[in-house]
C-alpha cells in the first residue's frame, strides 16, 4: 500500500510539473490525462468541459479521449467521432448525481471539478467493473481532476503573455496546495526543499518517526536533521547529483526531537526551473531496523573471525601476561571498539591487568565495586548501555573461569549500533570460556608441552571450520583434531533428532561406519545425563556407569567420555569418545575434549544455518520450487549425467493463461495465492527425481531425468488436464486456471540446458498463440 501510494504521489508530481511548464494547453491535457490513465487500470479516460448556455442550459465539449489499447491520447473536439461519444456522456451525466463521484453505468464512473474552478468533467471506465478504486487511487483522482480543470481554464495568447508568470505562480501554488492535501496519509515522510536545502514543505507524516510537527521543520535545513557522523558524506554525494542533475538516495543518521537516533532512507528527484535545479522533493523512510539487523550479522560474522584469531593467538603466547595483551590488543582492532581490558588472577587474586583504549569510561570498576562482582559471579555476564559525549556505547562484562570459580574478567567498551540476541550472548560467553581455559592452561607452566599439542590441533579445527561450512568436513575436522590430543578407541559425533540421538559422523576402527545409529534418551543412559542434564561425563568405569556398555555391540568400551554440545540454551547433541582400556582418561582429556565441543556446536550450527541459507538462495521464497539458480546449478548436473550416461532427457516450460488480467482483476495476492497452488498441484503431480522451478513471474521449467519426449509429452498432458480440473477459490471467488506448454528434449552432447529452454520457449509461445491451455512440441508436432 505505500509503495502505491508513493506511485501515485509522484504521478501528481508529474501532473504538476506539465501544468507549469510552457507548452500550449492541450498539448498539457495530453500528456496529463495519459499519466492518470497510466497510473490507473482503466480501459479509457475521457475529459469534456462543461459549457452553460445563454438560458441557463448546459451541454459537455469533447476535449481528449484516452485509450488504454493504443496507450495515446486523441483530440475529439469536432470529431464524429467526438459527437457519438458526447451524446453518451450526456445521457450518463442525466443519471448521475450532482456528488463529486458518481456511478453512471456499469463500470463507468463521473468525476466533477469542484466549485470555484472551470467546470469539467472526468469519465473513467474501469477494466473490470467488480472492482472500486481505492481511497488513495479516489484522492488522486480528486488531484487530478482540478489539475486538468486548471489546464482547461488556461486562454494563453499574445494579449495574455505578459501575465503568464503570474499565472504560472497561481496555478503553481494551487497544485501544491493540492498535492499537500493527497499527501496527507501517506506514510512515508515527504518534503519539498529549494535550492538552499530549506523546507518549503513537510508532510504532517514527519511527526510519526522523527517527532517533529510538520510546521516546525517548514524553513529549515533538511542538513539540521542529518547526525554530525553522515553530514559530510551526505553533502558531497548531493553535491554530485546537482552537478549531474540526477535522482539519487541516502542513507543517514538523524537526529529525533527528543535526541534520539534513527537510521533513514531518503530518495530525492530534482525540480528544475528551465534546465537549472531550483529544488528537490523527498522521499524518507525508516530504515533502523534494517540496519539494525545488517548491523546484527556484521557483528556475528566479525565475532566469529575474532574466534578463529582467539585461539591462535592465546595459546601462541609463552607466559599469561603476553597471552592476555594479544587478546586485548586483537579485540582492540573491532571496529568500534573504545577499550577493552582483561583481568586475571596469576599468583594472586586478580593481579594481572591488560588494557588498551578509554578504560577510564567503563561504567564499573570491579575491583572496587562489591554488588558488581557479585552479579558476575551469579550471571557470568554484565551488559550495560550508557552514553558518552553523545555517542551510545555498550558495556561487556565477561566472567574469567578457573576450576568452576571466577579467576578475572574480559571487559569492553564498544559503539552500540544492535541489541543483543540470545546468540551473540551465547558468542561473548564462548569467548569468555575459551579465554578463561586457555589463560588457565598457560598458567600451568608444568603441562605446557600437553596443552600446546592440544592447541595446535584446536587450531587446525578451527580453521577447517571456518574455512568448510559442509558438515561432513566439519565433524571430520573436529575427529581428526581430537585424535591428536585423546588416546581415543572410537569417537562419535551424536545430534538430537526427537527423543533420539543419532550418530551423523565419528571414528571407528575394525567397523566401516555406526552413522545413523540411534539411541533413546531414556533415564540412566549416558545421553540423558549428557543431552537432558547438560552433564559432562567422565565414567572411568564405562560399563558400570551405564547398563549401555554392557551390550554386546559395546562391550568393548571400557572408559568414557561425553560432553554436550550447546548453543545458547539448547543442547543440540553431544560429542563422546571412548577407551578399551578402564581409567584411560584423565581431567586434562576430558579439557581438551570440552575445548572441541565448545568448536564442534558452532561449526556444526554453522554448518545446518549454512545449508538452510543455500536452500534458501536456491528456492523462491513464494512457491518453494526451485528459483533460476537453482534450476541451472542443478539442471547442469543433471544434463552432464544424462550425457555421461546416455540417458534421455526431457523439459516442460509453461506459464498461467491470463495471469495478466487475472492480477489486474484481483489484485497481486490474488496471483501469488494462485502462483501457491499451481506449484502444490504440479509437486504432487512430479517425481521426486524432476527439477520444478519457478522461472519468472508467471513462468515455470520442469527438467525430467531420464524421460523420452513421449513421456515429457504425457507429463506436460497430465499438468494440463490438473490444472484445468483444479478448484482454485480466492476469498470465495473461483478462479479457472489454464496453462500454455511447450516441451523439449536433450538433442545430443552439444546440447545445453539453455538451448532446451529456448526451444520449450518457442513451443510454448506457440500453445499461446493458438488460444492455450495445451501442450506443443511433442512427437507429433513439427
Amino acid at each position: 500500500m505505500e509503495s502505491d501510494s508513493r506511485n501515485l504521489f509522484s504521478s501528481v508530481r508529474r501532473i504538476i510539473s506539465v501544468l507549469v511548464g510552457n507548452e500550449k494547453s492541450l498539448e498539457k491535457i495530453k500528456k496529463a490525462l495519459s499519466t492518470v490513465g497510466d497510473s490507473l487500470s482503466v480501459n479509457s479516460l475521457t475529459l469534456c468541459t462543461v459549457e452553460r448556455a445563454h438560458h441557463g442550459s448546459s451541454f459537455l465539449k469533447m476535449v481528449c479521449d484516452w485509450r488504454k489499447e493504443s496507450d495515446s491520447v486523441m483530440c475529439v473536439c469536432g470529431s464524429r467521432t467526438g459527437d457519438s461519444r458526447k451524446s453518451e456522456l450526456e445521457k450518463l451525466m442525466r443519471k448521475g448525481r450532482s456528488n463529486t463521484f458518481s456511478e453512471a453505468g456499469k463500470g463507468i464512473l463521473l468525476i466533477k471539478s469542484p466549485p470555484g474552478l472551470p467546470e469539467c468533467v472526468l469519465v473513467l471506465e474501469i477494466e473490470l467493473h467488480e472492482r472500486n478504486l481505492s481511497v488513495e487511487e479516489k484522492d488522486f483522482v480528486k488531484c487530478a481532476i482540478q489539475l486538468l480543470a486548471l489546464m482547461t481554464g488556461e486562454e494563453f495568447s499574445e494579449e495574455t503573455g505578459n501575465n503568464e508568470k503570474s499565472l504560472l505562480q497561481e496555478r503553481l501554488l494551487r497544485s501544491d496546495e493540492l498535492l499537500k492535501k493527497f499527501e496527507g496519509n501517506v506514510l512515508d515522510i515527504l518534503a519539498v526543499v529549494d535550492g538552499r536545502l530549506v523546507f518549503t514543505y513537510v508532510s504532517p507524516s514527519v511527526v510519526n518517526t522523527l517527532e517533529f510537527v510538520a510546521e516546525e521543520l517548514v524553513g529549515k535545513n533538511a542538513l539540521d536533521l542529518i547526525d554530525f557522523r553522515d553530514r559530510e558524506r551526505v553533502i558531497e554525494e548531493s553535491k554530485v547529483l546537482l552537478r549531474e542533475k540526477k535522482h539519487g538516495c541516502f542513507r543517514y543518521r538523524a537526529r529525533t526531537k527528543s535526541g534520539g537516533i534513527l537510521w533513514m532512507e531518503t530518495a530525492v528527484s530534482p525540480l528544475f526551473n528551465g534546465k537549472e535545479v531550483e529544488g528537490w522533493t523527498m522521499s524518507s523512510r525508516d530504515v533502523t531496523g534494517e540496519m539494525k539487523l545488517q548491523a546484527e550479522l556484521k557483528a556475528r560474522d566479525s565475532m566469529m573471525v575474532f574466534m578463529n584469531d582467539l585461539y591462535v593467538l592465546i595459546l601462541s603466547g609463552d607466559n599469561l601476561h603476553e597471552a592476555a595483551s594479544k587478546i586485548v590488543n586483537r579485540a582492540y582492532e573491532e571496529k568500534g571498539m573504545v577499550g577493552c581490558k582483561i583481568t586475571f588472577s596469576e599468583d594472586e587474586y586478580l593481579d594481572l591487568e591488560v588494557s588498551r583504549g578509554d578504560t577510564e569510561a567503563f561504567p564499573l570498576n570491579l575491583m572496587k565495586d562489591s554488588k558488581a562482582q557479585e552479579t558476575l559471579r551469579e550471571n557470568r555476564i554484565i551488559v550495560q548501555n550508557t552514553i558518552i559525549e553523545g555517542k551510545e556505547l555498550r558495556y561487556i562484562c565477561i566472567a574469567l573461569e578457573s576450576n568452576n570459580e571466577i579467576a578475572g574478567s574480559f571487559e569492553t567498551l564498544t559503539e552500540r549500533v544492535t541489541g543483543l540476541t540470545e546468540e551473540s550472548m551465547s558468542l561473548y560467553r564462548l569467548v569468555g570460556t575459551t579465554v578463561s581455559l586457555s589463560l588457565t592452561k598457560i598458567r600451568n607452566l608444568v603441562a605446557t608441552k600437553r596443552n600446546h599439542i592440544t592447541s595446535q590441533s584446536l587450531i587446525k579445527a578451527t580453521e577447517a571450520i571456518t574455512k568448510d561450512l559442509n558438515m561432513r568436513t566439519v565433524i571430520e575436522s573436529i575427529v581428526g583434531g581430537l585424535r591428536q590430543v585423546i588416546p581415543f578407541y572410537s569417537a562419535a559425533v551424536e545430534l538430537v533428532e526427537g527423543d533420539h540421538l543419532i550418530i551423523v559422523g565419528g571414528s571407528w576402527p575394525g567397523k566401516d561406519s555406526f552413522v545413523g545409529t540411534r539411541f533413546t534418551m531414556e533415564e540412566g543412559s549416558p545421553g540423558f545425563d549428557v543431552v537432558k542434564n547438560k552433564k559432562i561425563i567422565l565414567a572411568e568405569d564405562a560399563q558400570r556407569a551405564y547398563q549401555q556398555f554392557n551390550k554386546p555391540d559395546f562391550i568393548f568400551i571400557k572408559s568414557w567420555m561425553g560432553v554436550p554440545l550447546v548453543i545458547g540454551d539448547e543442547t543440540i547433541g553431544m560429542i563422546a569418545v571412548d577407551s578399551e582400556e578402564g581409567g584411560k582418561f584423565k581431567k586434562r582429556h576430558l579439557d581438551a575434549l570440552k575445548a572441541f565441543a565448545d568448536i564442534a556446536a558452532i561449526g556444526i550450527n554453522n554448518a545446518r544455518l549454512h545449508e538452510e541459507v543455500r536452500d534458501l538462495s536456491v528456492r523462491d521464497y513464494l512457491t518453494g520450487a526451485y528459483n533460476r539458480r537453482g534450476l541451472f546449478e542443478l539442471g547442469e548436473c543433471e544434463i552432464e549425467k544424462a550425457k555421461r550416461y546416455d540417458t534421455k532427457m526431457g523439459l516442460i516450460m509453461f506459464d498461467i493463461d491470463n495471469f495478466k488480467n487475472m492480477n489486474d482483476m484481483l489484485g497481486h495476492l490474488a496471483g501469488d495465492f494462485v502462483l501457491k497452488r499451481v506449484a502444490n498441484i504440479c509437486t504432487k503431480i512430479l517425481r521426486a527425481a524432476d527439477i520444478f522451478a519457478r522461472y519468472g513471474g508467471d513462468e515455470f521449467i520442469i527438467l525430467l531425468p531420464m524421460t523420452d519426449i513421449t513421456n515429457t509429452e504425457e507429463a506436460a498432458t497430465r499438468i494440463c488436464r490438473s490444472l484445468e480440473d483444479s478448484r482454485i477459490i480466492y476469498k470465495r471467488i473461483p478462479i479457472k486456471v489454464r496453462a500454455s506448454l511447450g516441451i523439449a528434449s536433450l538433442e545430443g552432447h552439444g546440447d545445453e540446458l539453455e538451448d532446451m529452454i529456448r526451444r520449450a520457449d518457442r513451443n510454448l509461445y506457440v500453445s499461446k498463440r493458438s488460444g492455450g491451455n495445451k501442450v506443443t512440441g511433442g512427437r507429433n508436432y513439427g
